[in-house]
């Protein structure tokens, strides 16, 4: 019980005197309330947090639409093989970004605990060898610079200090990332 409750109804018990089970029955209440008030606030705080990761998840999941509903390269403007060498790499580049969405779609439903305790604090090598197929279609839709570029993740955010479990929100997060950057590749592609 909260000594911020229990210390000063103790002074007063002693101060008033009275029968000890009134006081008993007086502590429990107020000690009921201080932990009913701090249960509410601690859960309006994971509530907040929530919703604010919900929404970046929710406009991730729009910029996701929004690029599937873009228009297709104009073909008239290209040769046969150039149109189909695009088509294939702009294939490859959107399998990608399919394959990685739906493996943090399967990470985001996985209970983080058990994730924490396949993985620990190793590498997940699951996700490593989806973002390490991605950044093969990166290298040949592009190049070696563009795949080493689009691999390297030390503009992404670590996990807060606060998370309670940091390996499952980073590679989250870090995948989220990977789905973004492939959004504008295919974009850029589709811009040559």
């Amino acid at each position: 019980m909260s000594g911020a409750v229990s210390i000063p109804l103790a002074f007063f018990a002693l101060w008033f005197g009275g029968s000890g089970k009134v006081w008993f029955g007086v502590l429990a209440f107020f000690g009921l309330w201080v932990f009913a008030i701090g249960a509410a606030i601690k859960n309006y705080q994971l509530i907040e947090q929530s919703k604010s990761e919900r929404q970046s998840h929710d406009d991730a999941i729009r910029k996701i639409a929004a690029f599937e509903k873009t228009v297709a390269i104009p073909l008239a403007m290209k040769s046969d093989e150039e149109t189909k060498l695009q088509k294939q790499k702009k294939d490859r580049l959107a399998e990608a970004l399919e394959d990685l969405g739906k493996h943090r779609n399967v990470l985001e439903w996985i209970d983080p605990k058990s994730y924490e305790a396949l993985w620990g604090n190793q590498e997940d090598q699951e996700s490593q060898s989806w973002i390490t197929r991605a950044e093969d279609a990166v290298r040949f839709a592009f190049d070696d610079a563009e795949a080493k570029r689009f691999r390297n993740n030390a503009e992404f955010l670590p996990a807060p200090q606060n998370a309670k479990h940091p390996h499952h929100h980073k590679i989250c997060k870090d995948l989220r990332n990977y789905e973004l950057r492939l959004i504008a590749l295919i974009e850029k592609l589709d811009s040559q």
